[in-house]
């Protein structure tokens, strides 16, 4: 919802109504459940109930989206892959989700996300993703973001009941954090070649329903 709803407000700067964005994502989650989804087996015990829940909770966020966040943004461009070379040569390749024009500060780095806690300024102010997506803008635009916004829908429960809350950090970054980014890619790139692959088990996908070793996984704990 919110991807075809932001690629065609680049033109005509106006967002699609509320409950058309909630039946898009909620027919993209439908697509999606019918894949590669692996289920526990009290999930799968219940499987109507669990994907029926699933789809509650898109739409909710998909809902919160488009009251809150949508209409704060302004894009320029939505989902755009491009290469950026660094101060040392080096070319890195990635995608640029959401760059908006705020009529304020510039153009701002935009990235929504959906999560159960709150995001941390200091994970933010570090993250070598927006580090990198600085760079793609720069290389797209010939200039640093002035902003960069991680925009986070939680998924709350208050008194039994389930609310949707909305936290918008900002963060920035300079040349000298390309810096610290290309000795980061020494690391990795010497990993690499030695053979080295150190496991990475945050994120969404480190989980029983999106990984099909985590049952088999050294890396991971479980109950």
């Amino acid at each position: 919802g919110a991807e075809t709803n932001f690629r065609q407000k680049v033109e005509s700067r106006e967002d699609l109504p509320v409950s058309e964005i909630v039946d898009q994502a909620i027919d993209a989650y439908d697509r999606e459940i019918t894949g590669e989804v692996l289920f526990t087996v009290e999930q799968a015990g219940d499987m109507h109930g669990t994907i029926g829940r699933g789809r509650d909770d898109v739409a909710a966020f998909a809902k919160a989206h488009a009251l809150e966040q949508a209409p704060d943004y302004q894009p320029l461009l939505v989902e755009e892959r491009m290469n950026a070379e660094l101060a040392d040569g080096r070319v890195i390749s990635g995608q640029l989700d959401l760059v908006a024009a705020d009529p304020l500060e510039g153009n701002a780095l935009v990235d929504l996300k959906t999560s159960k806690k709150a995001p941390s300024q200091d994970d933010v102010d570090k993250s070598p993703q927006y580090t990198l997506g600085a760079a793609l803008h720069r290389a797209r635009f010939g200039t640093l973001p002035r902003l960069i916004y991680h925009d986070t829908l939680i998924r709350r429960s208050r008194k039994g009941k389930a609310l949707i809350e909305r936290v918008r950090l900002r963060t920035e970054r300079t040349p000298a954090d390309f810096v610290a980014l290309s000795h980061r890619m020494d690391v990795v790139r010497k990993s690499v070649e030695a053979g080295i692959f150190v496991p990475r088990t945050e994120g969404w996908h480190c989980s029983q329903n999106w990984c099909g070793f985590w049952n088999t996984c050294p890396y991971v704990g479980r109950k």
